[in-house]
């Protein structure tokens, strides 16, 4: 039996050696039930922040006398927009909370940002940088070009910026979200074709674009479009993102793609139409920024972050209670953001 349970069940050599693991959906009542039978057996779990059985798990893990170790990744979670909804989003942390949680967020930002937005001790939020959750296949699969500008996404999108850019070139731009308001879709350029796309659909934009945009918003409590960011640098696109929180975490300005300012639509316009006008320039950022994913934003490199913060972690050892069995099986995706 490992030192160690997760419910990431990564197809990983590491991984699997030293890490007890079992896939079951994120809200079912078995993985619920695994968790705190692991509880008892492990002196580490590693847990997701988005599965709601994981984190009611971790409640009553809570309350244990001599809890294990608890790590939580990727809690990148909403405050609400007003007092009261932060107020009932600490509430429910605080249940799960304490001295022996601690959290894997996915920027340096968020390392400052996270213990004050949720109350909790700074020594245990760590940075753990994200990777690629493109398959090996999606990796190697036919890429092209001629597609004009695209963005696309979901979460913390300024899509106001976006648009306002838009209106300043004359390329094709495709922008794939479906929280587009009536108003921002009535306020778009000719030039603008946006709304909600299959997965497909949104595979194929972004495989055949000559440059990707990802505008985000700036907020002061997390960040967010790390996926996205890092499927368009696997596939070799170039990649103009706005200097968001957390951004230079993963983009090197001039190097593996293009940061412009925040709020600056005529900035971010001019940086496309400089990349559309320099085939030469959108080779190298392309070939750099696929260097880069490639040599730090894989799946194994995550393991290694995830591994290198187990390995810190001091552990007791629990009451021994028959081994989950180990379940071997593929990662779960994270969603696209």
């Amino acid at each position: 039996m490992a030192q160690a349970f997760s419910t990431y069940p990564w197809r990983n050599a590491t991984w699997r050696e030293r890490v007890d693991v079992v896939r079951l959906p994120p809200s079912s009542m078995r993985r619920f039930m695994a968790v705190l039978r692991a509880a008892r057996t492990h002196g580490i779990l590693i847990l997701n922040g988005f599965s709601r059985a994981d984190l009611l798990a971790a409640v009553l893990v809570a309350r244990l006398h001599r809890p294990p170790q608890v790590v939580i990744l990727d809690p990148t979670w909403g405050r609400g927009e007003n007092w009261a909804d932060r107020a009932a989003c600490r509430s429910v942390l605080a249940l799960f909370d304490g001295d022996h949680v601690h959290y894997g967020v996915l920027t340096e930002f968020e390392v400052g940002t996270f213990p004050r937005t949720w109350g909790v001790d700074p020594a245990r939020v760590h940075k753990v940088l994200w990777s690629c959750t493109l398959s090996d296949d999606e990796l190697v699969a036919a890429r092209s070009t001629g597609g004009g500008v695209f963005a696309g996404g979901n979460s913390l999108r300024d899509w106001d910026l976006m648009l306002r850019a838009s209106a300043l070139i004359a390329t094709p731009v495709t922008i794939a979200a479906p929280n587009l308001t009536a108003e921002q879709l009535r306020s778009a350029s000719g030039n603008v074709t946006a709304g909600p796309v299959s997965p497909a659909r949104y595979d194929a934009l972004l495989r055949g674009a000559d440059v990707v945009v990802v505008p985000m918003q700036s907020r002061d409590d997390r960040a967010s479009g790390q996926g996205t960011m890092l499927a368009a640098m696997a596939l070799g696109k170039p990649l103009v993102v706005n200097d968001a929180p957390g951004v230079r975490d993963y983009v090197r300005d001039g190097e593996t793609g293009i940061v412009v300012p925040r709020d600056d639509p005529a900035t971010l316009a001019a940086a496309l139409r400089g990349l559309l006008s320099d085939e030469e320039l959108r080779a190298r950022l392309g070939a750099a920024a696929e260097r880069e994913v490639r040599q730090r934003f894989l799946l194994p490199h995550y393991v290694e972050r995830v591994l290198k913060l187990m390995d810190s972690l001091p552990v007791h050892r629990t009451a021994a209670l028959p081994p989950l069995d180990r379940v071997r099986t593929r990662a779960l995706a994270r969603p696209k953001d």
